[in-house]
């Protein structure tokens, strides 16, 4: 039968089950789309970079890590959906659309209207197992078709209170991030300033430097 999910996948009535995160259901197609106030690219830019792939040329911005003295590191936030705090998710999305809400077609819709639509939403998060019918109180069902766009908020949000000391680059795709920071000191900061920001949110970071060299030579597109 294969390996178990991490947490259950929500079909409704005429609602087809959607795939887990990474499995086409990122914010590339969806109806927002915004960058981190900070300027940093993240997954919601452009088009998927693992579908994608490495580029034959550089693409305008990369960098040249053998340019600079670097570590390398990639974070992986465990169980993200049923982790995010559904009221947090909200008010980051909430945040987001009231920054850029001269750019984005609300359909007459108030800030108001889209957060009684997204809680009536997260209050759906029901699912059958073994012929028991259940409720998921917390965190975000992975099938649930807005849970891609609630965590990436929820992340954004998270990681502007967390990146007040920048790394030389920080990349993420949903809930896997690639960062370049000057010492592996700035990177257990970094760390640990992520996992403070939310009690039920633990982090998973493992480090990829050669421990010869204070750098990885290479390029990062």
């Amino acid at each position: 039968m294969g390996s178990q999910p991490t947490g259950p996948v929500v079909a409704t009535p005429s609602i087809p089950v959607v795939p887990p995160s990474g499995e086409g259901q990122d914010a590339n197609g969806g109806p927002l789309r915004f960058n981190a106030a900070t300027g940093r690219r993240d997954q919601t830019r452009g088009q998927n970079p693992i579908e994608k792939g490495v580029p034959d040329q550089p693409r305008e911005g990369s960098l040249n890590i053998d340019e600079v003295n670097s570590l390398i590191a990639s974070f992986d936030v465990v169980s993200l959906y049923t982790n995010v705090d559904n009221e947090s998710s909200i008010e980051a999305v909430l945040s987001l659309a009231s920054e850029n809400w001269n750019a984005i077609n609300s359909f007459g819709l108030s800030l108001r209207d889209i957060k009684d639509l997204l809680k009536s939403c997260l209050s759906a998060n029901i699912f059958t197992f073994n012929g028991i019918y259940y409720r998921q109180k917390r965190g975000l069902a992975m099938g649930n078709r807005i849970a891609p766009i609630l965590a990436i908020a929820f992340m954004h949000s998270l990681e502007s209170r967390a990146l007040f000391c920048n790394p030389k680059v920080y990349v993420r795709y949903i809930d896997d991030t690639f960062i370049v920071a000057e010492s592996e000191e700035a990177l257990q900061s970094l760390f640990a300033n992520l996992n403070s920001q939310i009690p039920h949110k633990k982090n998973h970071i493992v480090f990829h430097h050669d421990n010869a060299r204070p750098h990885v030579e290479g390029r990062v597109f």
